[in-house]
């Protein structure tokens, strides 16, 4: 059960931080005036058969209209890394916890199980982090961008 609440929680937790960092930036970087109101790139942006270099600003280089969505992207870059570097200290931080659990458990078998359930559970949240990590790189890869 407190294993659910905690999962729940991380879960909850990287919805409200996807939310607060993304969405804003998102909304930042569309501005109304086109792409002279652009972004910065935080991150390297490949963009048909080219590097966009991190720190390029919008209106840069013979991209057009196309800044949005090379905004976008930097975006959900960035924010993907950050997401994934918290969720595997978070797991981190579970094993170290369940694993003093498991040394202090003395043979008590319920204390056991709840490390080893931990354990688990970070397992699953390090995986999903790394599948997730690796989705925008294999859409890119699938659209050609």
């Amino acid at each position: 059960m407190q294993l659910k609440k905690l999962l729940a929680t991380i879960s909850l937790l990287s919805l409200v931080l996807g939310l607060v960092v993304v969405i804003p930036d998102y909304a930042q970087s569309q501005q109304p005036l086109g792409p002279q109101a652009g972004c910065t790139l935080r991150t390297d942006v490949k963009w048909e058969n080219s590097t966009i270099n991190k720190g390029t600003p919008a209106n840069e280089g013979n991209y057009g209209q196309a800044w949005s969505t090379i905004c976008l992207i930097d975006t959900i870059q960035f924010a993907i890394r950050w997401l994934f570097l918290i969720i595997v200290i978070i797991a981190v931080i579970l094993i170290v916890i369940a694993s003093l659990l498991w040394l202090t458990a003395a043979g008590n078998e319920e204390q056991t199980k709840r490390a080893r359930g931990l354990i688990t559970a970070a397992a699953v949240g390090i995986a999903i982090a790394a599948i997730a990590y690796m989705v925008p790189s294999i859409v890119r890869y699938i659209l050609g961008v």
